[in-house]
């Protein structure tokens, strides 16, 4: 299903965001947007019409701004990155979130990234406001390829956190 979203805005009511100049259409142009399906297995999208401006003064070009319309970044919906991003929260796995939107893996986990610097970001304050200094401390190691390549982890046994990861698992890896 498509929906269509047709851009109101017109020339005379725009300036140039580089020099406050007058601007006019140089283009139209249309982009279609990926959004949270309503209903399962029924993919919508949206399809904005929407124009390209340049400036009479300074003569940058410009296209309208989205606002809330646009993830930043991507090809989808503010509404739809969101939605998604509640499922995260749940653990749900990027590839049946995917296959259940329609939307791109690469896309997901880009909103997954951002959700997770967010969290982890927010915990780093929550314990720096509380001081926080850990007391025990636990160190493992872990193969990444196959026992070929190995990893060391630092934790922290009173809160559950991983301090620190580090290449190799020799003491020089510590340095």
């Amino acid at each position: 299903m498509v929906l269509p979203f047709v851009s109101r805005v017109k020339a005379s009511d725009t300036v140039c965001p580089f020099c406050s100049g007058k601007v006019y259409v140089q283009e139209n142009d249309s982009l279609l947007l990926k959004d949270y399906p309503v209903f399962a297995g029924i993919r919508q999208k949206i399809q904005v019409f929407l124009h390209r401006f340049q400036c009479t003064e300074c003569g940058s070009a410009f296209t309208e701004d989205l606002g809330l319309l646009r993830y930043p970044g991507t090809r989808i919906t503010c509404r739809a990155a969101g939605n998604i991003r509640q499922l995260l929260k749940y653990s749900i796995p990027i590839s049946a979130i995917s296959a259940f939107t329609g939307i791109r893996w690469n896309t997901i986990a880009k909103i997954h990234k951002e959700y997770m610097d967010e969290a982890l970001s927010g915990r780093e304050e929550e314990l720096r406001k509380r001081n926080y200094k850990p007391k025990r401390l636990a160190v493992d190691e872990f193969a990444v390829h196959k026992g070929h390549t190995y990893a060391t982890c630092v934790m922290d046994l009173d809160e559950g956190d991983i301090l620190w990861v580090g290449a190799g698992r020799s003491k020089a890896c510590f340095g």
